[in-house]
């Protein structure tokens, strides 16, 4: 997980390219777990993703997770998954949970489709 002494918002180039401005960060040893299968295609249901809440939707845009939808989107997945989520620490913390879950979620969402992706393509 990251922890971000100050900067937040001001690391996107729309901001520091009009604003300028620095960001001051650090790493700790907590860690967001995934993962992820293909859900066999006589269920029921379309996708199963368990985080804080657990959802059985028909389909990736009944998902109620935003970055579950919007990375199956990005993805453009067609095949049902079934995702569980733990993580060392609780969503909403301000510490990068959000940003450690999405990084992971694309993670597992490439090695589903095929060879492990690279640092460079999961933080372009």
């Amino acid at each position: 997980m990251r922890v971000s002494f100050f900067g937040g918002g001001r690391d996107y180039p729309v901001w520091y390219r009009n604003h300028g401005g620095a960001v001051l960060a650090t790493t700790i040893d907590k860690y967001s777990y995934i993962t992820c299968r293909y859900l066999p295609p006589f269920l029921e249901h379309a996708d199963c993703p368990f985080y804080s809440r657990i959802e059985h939707r028909r389909s990736l845009d009944e998902i109620a997770h935003p970055a579950i939808r919007k990375v199956g989107r990005y993805m453009n997945v067609t095949r049902a998954i079934e995702l569980h989520h733990d993580a060392d620490l609780p969503a909403y913390s301000g510490i990068g949970s959000s940003s450690a879950f999405t990084a992971g979620l694309l993670q597992v969402r490439y090695v589903l489709a095929g060879p492990r992706p690279t640092i460079r393509r999961l933080a372009p």
